[in-house]
């Protein structure tokens, strides 16, 4: 599948973007560890997303999914080191990659048919 790294200082207004973009959308939000990466986390499972954020004094990255606004699961990834899209090969984004300097990988999985209708 196509992918596309974003650059550090366009981080920022990416995730703005890509937040208003896809607000709504189903998704699945999965850690992977650094021992064993096929061993994952599922954190969320096919639940509405409302967005990513990125806290300037920290530089840490908040992804934030769930039943609405008020009632939602913040996953915090501190320390992130690089940020990847990947798309099918129709060019839908199918899924985030945020990696962490800890070696852990975020990953927002976007589900078939999730647009919103």
């Amino acid at each position: 599948m196509p992918s596309d790294q974003i650059r550090q200082n366009e981080w920022s207004e990416f995730l703005d973007d890509f937040s208003q973009t896809h607000e709504e959308w189903l998704v699945t939000i999965e850690v992977r560890g650094t021992e064993a990466p096929e061993d994952s986390d599922v954190i969320l499972r096919e639940a509405p997303f409302w967005g990513l954020s990125m806290a300037d004094d920290s530089g840490m990255i908040a992804v934030a999914a769930g039943e609405d606004r008020d009632r939602h699961v913040t996953h915090i990834i501190p320390e992130p080191s690089r940020i990847t899209l990947e798309r099918d090969a129709d060019g839908t984004d199918r899924a985030l990659h945020i990696e962490a300097r800890d070696g852990t990988t975020t990953i927002v999985w976007f589900e078939e048919g999730a647009p919103p209708g």
